[in-house]
Formats: C-alpha cells, structure tokens, sequence
C-alpha cells in the first residue's frame, strides 16, 4: 500500500556559504518541523518520515525525532 506524505522543504541558503545544506522540513499532515543542518541531518529526516509511516515503529520514531528537536 502507497501512502502520500505532504512536507514543505525549505532549504536556507547563506549567501557566504551557498554550497552548505540547510533548512527544514514542515510537515503538512501534523505541523510539526525538523530542521537540518547537513545533507546526513537531511536523509535522517527523510528516513524518520518515512519510518513514521509504517506501522510498529512508534518506540524508534519517537526516540528519534527527540533527537532531532
């Protein structure tokens, strides 16, 4: 089964800096932001997302988006 995930990518870019990853990601359904800092910070967002949609990952996704905030 397919599910569709809404976010909001905004990536801040520093004009002294424009080669460096920054920003957040907004998520439509349930408001809440996870912000990055690199391209790693980036994929674990993308991968807590992600684990948030399928089902009996409750435990490990709420231990990592605390370590996300």
């Amino acid at each position: 089964m397919r599910t569709i995930q809404s976010c909001v990518l905004r990536l801040l870019v520093d004009s002294d800096h424009p080669s460096e990853l920054r920003g957040n990601i907004h998520c439509v359904e349930d408001g809440n932001q996870y912000a990055f800092q690199n391209e790693w910070d980036l994929l674990r967002v993308l991968r807590l997302l992600h684990q948030d949609s399928l089902p009996g990952n409750e435990d490990q996704q709420r231990e990592e988006e605390r370590c996300l905030r």
